[in-house]
């Protein structure tokens, strides 16, 4: 069963589709946007267009992979004509990956959400493309993030339960990328996809068992300051993954002055909320807290990637594993 993907979009400072997306583009009525509304034909063009190099080929199916939570990417001053339609192309760029542990996209203003909790996220979206259409194949970070990396369905890669651990026979996105001539780096915050599951397949340097890693913002791409050579960074942010308890001002953000039994760290019997809806608006403020929280971090991010110049020569991939439930289904 494929599940509605939780966030789908990737941003540039250009407004044109890659050669390949270009079939898939059509002008959003947000204003600035860009939609992309599916991912076959984007395959099918892959495939299909013979002026493509090997390389630029093999790049683009690593990132889009099968699952389609993938959100799209374009950054180059260079311009080519396909179909008639003028479209950047981007040699030699990064690839920056940044996921979202637990984010949903129907808590983002730029998904028509009505709380204004991810500003930096969406000024970044309205710079590129954003997906409305895309699946996420489970709602469990273990398997989802496997998809992601090996572009197979959980029946394939049989990545599903907490202690699995990722098959060695299995090509890895990043493995692919390294072949590439790319310098693989990642910093992970979720403990379920560390080295000794064999999550760091590919990965020249990983970095795992950090909670927090948007605390450590400003240290992230110190390592890229000695590569001779482009990079893929792959950023899993945890939060807003529960316990829902943003630091400092960002605890109560969308909580003000509420002082009750629902902290967002958890706690709680099973069906407390069965019969308490305001309590429940409270345990989604808490959530909310924790997406300003983590936006408030990309855009630092994003202020580094500017003051060391990688800001224009990197490809923005921006995506989360899966959602967050709050009864829709009967179950927080």
């Amino acid at each position: 069963m494929l599940l509605r993907a939780e966030l789908c979009f990737s941003f540039g400072r250009l407004s044109s589709c890659s050669p390949i997306l270009a079939p898939l583009c059509r002008r959003s009525e947000l204003e600035g946007a860009r939609v992309v509304d599916g991912q076959q034909t984007f395959i099918q063009q892959v495939r299909g267009d013979k002026s493509m190099t090997r390389k630029k080929i093999t790049l683009v199916l690593a990132l889009v992979m099968t699952l389609g939570a993938i959100l799209i990417f374009s950054r180059s001053p260079m311009f080519r004509a396909t179909d008639g339609i003028e479209v950047p192309l981007c040699p030699g760029c990064n690839v920056i990956m940044i996921m979202i542990d637990t984010l949903r996209a129907d808590h983002l203003p730029c998904y028509g959400y009505e709380r204004n909790t991810a500003p930096t996220i969406c000024a970044l979206a309205e710079e590129g493309f954003l997906f409305q259409n895309m699946y996420s194949n489970s709602p469990s970070t273990k398997t989802s993030v496997a998809s992601l990396f090996t572009s197979m369905l959980p029946s394939q890669h049989k990545s599903i339960h907490n202690e699995d651990v990722l098959g060695d026979e299995l090509t890895t996105m990043a493995e692919i990328l390294s072949e590439n001539g790319y310098h693989t780096y990642a910093v992970v915050g979720n403990p379920v996809i560390k080295t000794k599951f064999n999550y760091d397949q590919g990965f020249s340097t990983w970095k795992d068992n950090l909670r927090r890693i948007s605390i450590r913002n400003r240290n992230i791409l110190d390592p890229v300051d000695s590569y001779e050579q482009p990079f893929f960074l792959y950023l899993h942010y945890m939060d807003p993954h529960s316990p829902y308890t943003a630091p400092g001002s960002y605890s109560k953000f969308f909580n003000g002055d509420y002082d009750g039994i629902v902290t967002g760290a958890g706690g709680l019997e099973k069906g407390y909320f069965d019969n308490r809806p305001d309590e429940l608006e409270q345990l989604i403020a808490f959530y909310d807290n924790e997406i300003r929280f983590v936006d408030h971090r990309i855009a630092e991010l994003i202020e580094r990637l500017r003051e060391t110049g990688l800001y224009e020569d990197s490809v923005i991939i921006l995506l989360a594993d899966h959602g967050e439930g709050f009864m829709e289904h009967g179950h927080v």
